[in-house]
């Protein structure tokens, strides 16, 4: 049998475990912040051709990445708290300087 198939402590399963939710937990932080960032330059660019490939050049992430996110943020629907229904995210575009 190979090592893999072997069972291992369980200190070390709670280990990895641990490791496994505080790197993923990581992640998550990240991915708000750089969904932060998308957005205060696309306030800053605006939203025309070619903007997406500046922000992911500026942000060091694929184009591909940076679509995810605006998708998440600026167009993805708010579910209605009072009827269930989907309405459209409601949101300011503030100054940048």
């Amino acid at each position: 049998m190979n090592a893999w198939s072997q069972p291992k402590p369980f200190n070390e399963v709670c280990s990895g475990a641990g490791g496994r939710r505080r790197y993923n937990a990581l992640r998550r932080d990240l991915k708000l912040f750089r969904r932060r960032d998308v957005l205060d330059l696309v306030l800053k660019y605006k939203h025309k051709r070619g903007v997406q490939a500046r922000i992911a050049t500026v942000l060091g992430v694929s184009e591909s990445t940076v679509r995810r996110d605006i998708s998440a943020t600026l167009y993805a629907p708010n579910l209605c708290r009072e009827c269930g229904g989907y309405k459209p995210r409601q949101f300011q575009f503030k100054k940048v300087s």
